[in-house]
């Protein structure tokens, strides 16, 4: 590939590109007006620009394309040879889907017209989107008829853009599709039954199990054929020896969405469209099933979720940006709000001066501002239509690409020590075992799984589905009260991916994968802290029995008075098991006691506190190379606060922004007004 893409942005050729880059739909603007437009876009700091390519704009019949042969604004070889002499560099998202808040997101109406191309419910019915302005049917990413169409859309989008990929042209990376979230339907028994979706099923059932008789012992079954076993449709488990076809089946709506992001990211590359990364982006909940980031890592170079939050969303932001930090080679949002579209509660300028340091402040290396130029059903972008700027938003951009530029903050380090894990096995029964089926664009995870899953235990000691979360909450609040900054990832990851943290901590129930408890016992033996529980796995994710990690502790030793902790020596390192759920927790009661426990462990995993600020509402995070150390402070509240920030010896804290510097020896207090995240150079004092 002649683009490689780094933890820190893109290399070009050796050379470091940051991914600071800004959205404007070049066929939603005058013609005449693109000029004007780029040179604000480059008034503003920025060097990347990124549009959608609508195939429903472009094309005119099936087969027939324009591309400014009949329409001035559907230029796109213009376009793309204006951003090229304007020495800019384009990410592209030809779709198929790309919802922009335009009619049928970017398909082709009579491509919805076609029965074969459509996605169907558990009843055979199609599946209706009911978003503005106009309701729609749902194509099926499995359909072979669907796929034949795309071909055509990336026949002729495909002849356009390979010519002008770098280092011939401007374009960077493409998109392979857009929001993969089953259209943000996320129930397990919702859709998609086409029958070609059925038949991709019974295939990842034979690539899993190859062979039958082991399908038919897990299932109970005797099935003579892979095709007999039906798809579920609805969850009625009621022991755990029910729970693995249930399991299956929600993990084949992961394997659904890796098929079908495969399939179009080859797609691409089979029209020629190599040497540059193909990335993908995803709606909120991007780590839950249907979604496996993990695995969709493994198919495209580089991913991250999409976010549009007010300043008063912090703890939702700062918990995606922990996970892409934890989960992603190149920590980057594709979509970060920059405005927001008309019928979402409205994303302020205000709001925006917060979240977007926010952002950087837990973790993320590479911002995708959408939108940077105004289009219809969307407001609040820096640039109008016309190409004016305006106030305020244009000295926020200046400033940010200024700041960010300066300090390389991109190229800095998170210093983060600690990781929390969710398990992928626990995440899927949380989805089988839903109520909110089928419920229209009200995505489970949206609310927890006490709001929409089954009570059952299936016969273990704890309701899974809901307790894991909870305990998860315990530790995500425990390890925010005791001020230890962390990323989040989930068991998927492999046993080098949690070696770099010197805690790693995992909420564990009564089953858990051999896998991931061979390599949570490999990770303590080589000198990490472990931290599970409430209870020991016995059991596999199929149900069978399994102690590895049970078998590795000795000895236990009392870690805290008042709660059931034991720490055992496993190898060069240790295992925290924490044999009770731990209390309810929020952004608002974070126990005592859990606070203390996380202070304890954070001691015995030598975690250095240096750089933290003795008001629990207040946030800081340290970044760092060998160059420069940087400071984020936030005050997430709206009532000023003072920051005791906690300094190793003698230092300096300058503000990037304001120039404003205080010096301290041992600590310094920094006034932090409401909804205010400080960067802050660390340097020695004097």
């Amino acid at each position: 590939m002649t683009i490689e893409v780094s933890q820190h942005g893109l290399m070009l050729e050796g050379k470091l590109l940051p991914l600071w880059s800004g959205t404007l739909h070049y066929w939603r603007l005058e013609r005449s007006k693109w000029t004007k437009i780029l040179d604000r876009v480059q008034d503003l700091g920025f060097e990347v620009v990124e549009t959608y390519i609508p195939w429903s704009a472009h094309e005119l019949t099936k087969g027939k394309f324009d591309f400014g042969q009949q329409k001035p604004t559907r230029d796109l070889p213009a376009f793309l040879e204006l951003v090229q002499e304007r020495q800019l560099k384009l990410l592209v998202r030809p779709g198929p889907h790309i919802n922009a808040e335009i009619t049928y997101f970017g398909y082709p109406r009579r491509v919805l017209e076609l029965p074969e191309c459509l996605s169907r419910s558990v009843d055979g019915d199609p599946v209706w989107m009911p978003v503005p302005p106009k309701m729609w049917p749902a194509p099926s990413y499995a359909a072979e008829a669907f796929y034949a169409e795309v071909g055509l859309w990336y026949d002729a989008v495909g002849a356009v853009l390979q010519p002008r990929l770098h280092p011939q042209g401007p374009i960077i990376a493409i998109q392979a599709d857009n929001e993969f979230s089953n259209f943000f339907r996320t129930s397990p028994y919702d859709h998609d039954y086409h029958p070609d979706a059925i038949t991709l099923y019974h295939r990842f059932l034979e690539q899993k199990y190859s062979s039958l008789d082991t399908l038919n012992a897990l299932y109970g079954s005797s099935f003579a054929s892979f095709t007999e076993v039906p798809p579920a449709r609805e969850c009625t488990a009621k022991e755990k020896s029910d729970l693995p076809y249930y399991l299956d089946w929600v993990e084949f709506r992961e394997y659904y969405m890796q098929n079908a992001l495969e399939r179009l990211a080859g797609m691409l590359r089979q029209r020629g469209i190599t040497g540059i990364p193909v990335f993908h982006n995803y709606p909120s909940g991007f780590d839950l099933p249907p979604n496996n980031y993990t695995r969709l890592e493994q198919i495209v170079d580089f991913q991250g979720p999409d976010m549009y939050p007010q300043r008063i969303s912090y703890p939702a932001l700062k918990s995606l940006a922990q996970f892409a930090a934890g989960l992603s080679r190149f920590p980057c949002i594709p979509e970060f709000s920059s405005g927001c579209w008309i019928w979402n509660p409205p994303v302020t300028l205000e709001d925006q001066k917060f979240t977007t340091p926010a952002m950087l402040m837990h973790g993320i290396k590479g911002i995708n501002f959408y939108m940077l130029v105004e289009r219809e059903r969307w407001y609040g972008s820096p640039i109008a239509r016309d190409g004016r700027a305006r106030p305020g938003y244009t000295e926020f951009f200046k400033s940010f690409n200024a700041t960010v530029k300066k300090l390389r903050l991109n190229e800095l380090n998170k210093v983060a020590p600690a990781l929390l894990l969710s398990n992928r096995d626990y995440e899927r029964l949380q989805n089988a075992t839903t109520l909110m089926d089928p419920v229209p664009l009200l995505m489970p995870d949206l609310l927890n799984p006490e709001e929409h899953c089954r009570e059952d235990t299936f016969g273990f000691e704890d309701c899974i589905q809901m307790d894991a979360f909870l305990m998860d909450r315990a530790l995500f609040w425990g390890l925010d009260g005791a001020k230890i900054t962390f990323n989040s990832g989930n068991t998927e990851q492999p046993l080098e991916a949690l070696q770099p943290y010197q805690l790693v901590l995992l909420p564990t129930f009564g089953f858990l994968a051999a896998p991931i408890q061979n390599k949570l016992v490999a990770y303590a033996q080589a000198g990490g802290t472990l931290v599970i529980g409430p209870r020991l796995p016995e059991l596999t994710e199929r149900m069978q029995p399994c102690t590895v990690l049970k078998d590795a502790l000795g000895q236990g030793v009392k870690v805290a008075a008042d709660l059931p902790v034991q720490e055992h020596s496993v190898g060069q390192g240790r295992v925290i098991w924490i044999q009770a759920l731990l209390p309810r927790a929020s952004r608002k009661n974070r126990p005592p006691a859990t606070t203390e426990l996380l202070h304890r462990i954070a001691e015995l995993a030598g975690i250095s506190r240096d750089y933290t600020a003795d008001d629990p509402d207040l946030d800081t995070v340290l970044h760092q190379d060998q160059k420069t150390r940087v400071l984020f402070v936030a005050n997430p509240t709206d009532h000023p606060k003072v920051a005791l920030v906690k300094l190793r010896g003698a230092e300096a804290l300058t503000d990037a922004e304001s120039g404003e510097r205080w010096e301290g020896r041992g600590e310094v207090e920094v006034p932090m007004p409401a909804y205010t995240v400080r960067i802050l150079e660390v340097t020695h004092a004097g």
